[in-house]
């Protein structure tokens, strides 16, 4: 009986220094995971502790970019307005262009006479 109560008796503190390793290892690794999460912790409130003031700057460059948009497709649409003016006119001037006689230069009563008969000259040759 002795005998039976000593190996119960190692039986129990072995698996009572079984569990107690246990429980260290589980203690090292709940001390790590606690560091990593304090690291990660501070990091982030350092993150948050900058963030109204980037989104701050963010939302000023964002309307800063709104405005030059704006400016820009104005322009743009002017250009276009141009465009169109500058595609009439171009229309205008090739369908009215072609029925008005071209001036060469201003002249004279005499100097237009002399032309005028040297084109009939002309005519008459041919």
């Amino acid at each position: 009986m002795l005998i039976f109560v000593l190996s119960l008796n190692l039986l129990i503190a072995l698996l009572c220094w079984y569990g107690v390793q246990r429980i260290r290892r589980a203690r090292q690794r709940l001390t790590v995971l606690a560091d990593s999460l304090t690291m990660a912790e501070q990091r982030i409130f350092e993150l948050l502790r900058q963030s109204p003031q980037s989104l701050h700057q963010g939302q000023q460059n964002i309307q800063s970019w709104r405005s030059q948009y704006q400016q820009l497709q104005s322009q743009i649409r002017q250009a276009r307005q141009l465009l169109s003016l500058l595609g009439l006119g171009k229309l205008l001037w090739q369908q009215f262009g072609r029925q008005t006689p071209v001036r060469t230069s201003a002249a004279t009563p005499a100097q237009a006479k002399l032309r005028s008969r040297g084109q009939a000259q002309r005519l008459s040759k041919s």
